[in-house]
């Protein structure tokens, strides 16, 4: 069957990359159309002053001829208004729109038509069209005038210029800037994705380290001092998830090695009995006794995988606790009574000290964790010997003590009391000792309900607690 594999993200520096790069495209667009606007506005504002000015001169001439009131003068005095203003055009037309006078140039009907007349010619409001080849830009105003004999007199006066100078270069400056713009941007693009790299490098240099761990290096941690500030969180998570893999793969050794010892010593003691026994012709009560043997080896064993099957399960959360109210004083009496045969065989007292309120928690779990440590407490007393349970509410939770008098634990073995398979004194193995599972099934219980256990070791004196949440 073809599995079909979900598309590659992009990588860091791709996306970086397309994101710096996408930031300068934008950036450098808003320069080129600010720089084009500024060009555009500059040279309009250039053509304005200028327009303003022939417009002022001829709205001057035009006062001053019609105060003359000469005749023949009109024209001269006109024509003289704009001297020295090259490649300026102006048109005047009395209030109907008659031409009465307009330099040669290009024809003023399109601004007379289609502008609106202004009071003052400035940059936003100028007028732009074209005649053939040839562009021009300009405005259309009216001004009101009083004659010698005392009459008024409106004209329309259309000033223009001609901008195709101005068009053409900034036309050619547009090309000019698209091109350097175009230049900049690849090489800052480029540059922006030579430096990702570039600082990507550090990055590299890690996963590198990090592809030279393997289970057989489990001590090689990554340097957190010669990385960049930005990797040092990183660097160390991966430290502590190695120290962790580290721990795991000793124990997963140190496990199957253990399985390998308790499964291997009950099988080697029934195979070795087998074989004496089908050595030599024997009575039927000699077959009955090893067979016996052999019984009890094989509950041994059975009970070893049990414990095992369910400490996988748990792990893998294949077992799923039911909570519910539970009277913990009830509880210990009914384990008393279940294990009363076995204490009063060991001459071992049992006893309950304390009360508290009701525990949420699983029945089955908590009576097997606490079935297992009375169970240790009895085999380990002396006899005539007593076990003590302690209920106590504090604000940690619920405490449950189990005392009882045995062999003094050293302090080193106390943290590993509760490993999978670990023993004290591990020559000293007995059959009824078990397989070193009943405190580790006992964490893994208290684990469960979200609580905590430990063990202390006064002299002779023993004390495991668990403490259980109250809520």
């Amino acid at each position: 069957m073809t599995k079909t594999l979900g598309k590659r993200p992009a990588s860091l520096a791709t996306r970086v990359t397309t994101f710096v790069g996408m930031a300068i495209v934008l950036s450098l667009l808003s320069l080129t159309w600010v720089m084009q606007q500024s060009i555009a506005k500059h040279f309009a504002e250039q053509d304005a002053d200028e327009l303003h000015v022939v417009a002022k001169a001829v709205t001057e001439a035009l006062v001053e001829s019609s105060k003359i009131n000469r005749h023949g003068e009109f024209e001269f005095i006109i024509k003289g208004a704009v001297s020295g203003h090259h490649g300026v055009y102006f048109q005047i037309n009395n209030a109907e729109g008659k031409t009465l006078y307009s330099t040669p140039g290009p024809d003023f009907s399109s601004l007379t038509k289609n502008g609106q007349d202004v009071k003052q010619i400035n940059a936003s409001n100028l007028y732009q069209w074209s005649e053939g080849s040839l562009t021009y830009r300009g405005a259309s105003l009216r001004i009101t005038t009083t004659t010698a004999p005392g009459q008024t007199i409106e004209f329309q006066i259309g000033v223009a210029t001609k901008i195709d100078s101005h068009l053409h270069f900034i036309d050619s400056f547009n090309h000019r800037l698209w091109i350097i713009m175009l230049g900049v941007g690849v090489l800052t693009i480029f540059a922006a994705w030579l430096a990702v790299h570039q600082g990507h490098a550090p990055l590299r240099r890690v996963s590198s380290s990090i592809q030279t761990i393997s289970t057989d290096r489990l001590d090689m941690r990554l340097p957190a001092s010669e990385v960049p500030s930005d990797l040092i969180e990183l660097v160390i998570a991966f430290n502590d998830t190695i120290d962790r893999i580290d721990v795991m793969v000793q124990k997963l050794a140190s496990f199957s090695s253990d399985i390998a010892h308790e499964l291997r010593t009950p099988l080697t003691n029934m195979i070795t009995q087998t074989q004496v026994i089908l050595g030599n012709i024997r009575q039927p009560e000699e077959y009955r006794e090893i067979l016996y043997s052999n019984l009890e080896e094989q509950e041994r064993l059975a009970k070893t995988i049990t414990d095992m099957l369910w400490l996988a399960k748990t792990d893998n959360h294949l077992i799923q606790p039911s909570f519910v109210a539970l009277d913990m004083p009830q509880e210990i009496e009914k384990l008393f009574d279940y294990l009363e045969a076995w204490s009063e065989e060991s001459r071992v007292t049992l006893h309950l000290i304390g009360t508290c309120s009701p525990v949420k928690g699983d029945q089955s779990m908590l009576r097997r964790a606490l079935s297992n440590l009375l169970m240790n407490a009895i085999q380990h007393s002396p006899s005539d010997g007593e076990v003590i349970v302690r209920l106590n509410e504090t604000d940690g939770g619920l405490s449950i003590q189990v005392e009882n008098e045995g062999d003094s634990i050293s302090a080193e073995h106390l943290p590993h009391l509760f490993d999978r398979f670990y023993r004290v004194d591990p020559a000293r193995q007995t059959v009824t000792d078990g397989a070193g599972l009943g405190l580790a099934i006992v964490k893994t219980i208290v684990d469960v309900h979200n609580g905590k256990v430990s063990v202390q070791s006064h002299g002779k004196q023993i004390v495991f607690e668990i403490i259980l949440p109250l809520q």
